[in-house]
């Protein structure tokens, strides 16, 4: 997508290298937080569920006392951004509506946090994103601007608001009788073109 750059060196390590939980665990005693109970909320959904349960072990094995609580698609959302929940952590997937880097700043804007509906479940409100944002969403000119959505993903990881984890694969099969290789079109945002397909 525009407005994507690499961010290197990754801030989080190498991405092959093995985790370093003696570390995490020195920062989790130095804060004051050993012991502590800890909530991490994810979707029923398998992967999801199998995320949510990694999380919680990780955590626990950092010094944490984590426990993974998983609900059904249809409440997770509303669930983890409700400011009654409080929620200390979560995972949340979230597929752009259009090929823009302002699909992703409701999730990520101060100005878009709300007590319910809201977008922005991590409850981010960084300055310097919110004014980096306000200035790129306003402007058509998606070249010009760029270098600011770049910005703002790398200080959304550096600053560690969140920790991307992955990235969905979806898959499509087709009958035999589909023609793939010359009538089918697959679009990153919005997925298989249903007008598309035809038969050999």
């Amino acid at each position: 997508m525009s407005g994507y750059q690499e961010i290197d060196p990754c801030p989080y390590g190498a991405a092959n290298a093995p985790p370093n939980l003696g570390r995490a665990r020195q920062l989790i005693k130095q804060a004051g937080a050993e012991g502590e109970a800890v909530r991490v909320l994810g979707s029923s959904q398998p992967e999801p569920k199998g995320a949510t349960e990694y999380l919680a072990d990780v955590l626990t094995q950092i010094g944490l006392k984590a426990r993974p609580r998983t609900v059904s698609d249809e409440v997770y959302g509303g669930l983890v951004s409700s400011a009654k929940t409080k929620a200390q952590a979560g995972l949340i997937a979230y597929f752009p509506d259009y090929p823009r880097p302002s699909s992703f700043s409701v999730l990520v804007s101060g100005d878009s946090i709300r007590p319910t509906n809201n977008l922005n479940a991590g409850n981010i409100d960084d300055p310097h994103i919110n004014r980096r944002l306000a200035r790129a969403d306003r402007n058509p000119n998606l070249d010009a601007v760029t270098r600011d959505y770049a910005a703002v993903d790398r200080r959304l990881v550096s600053e560690a608001h969140l920790a991307p984890y992955g990235q969905r694969k979806l898959s499509v099969f087709f009958s035999d009788r589909v023609d793939f290789e010359d009538c089918t079109v697959w679009h990153p945002v919005f997925n298989l073109d249903y007008a598309g397909p035809c038969l050999k």
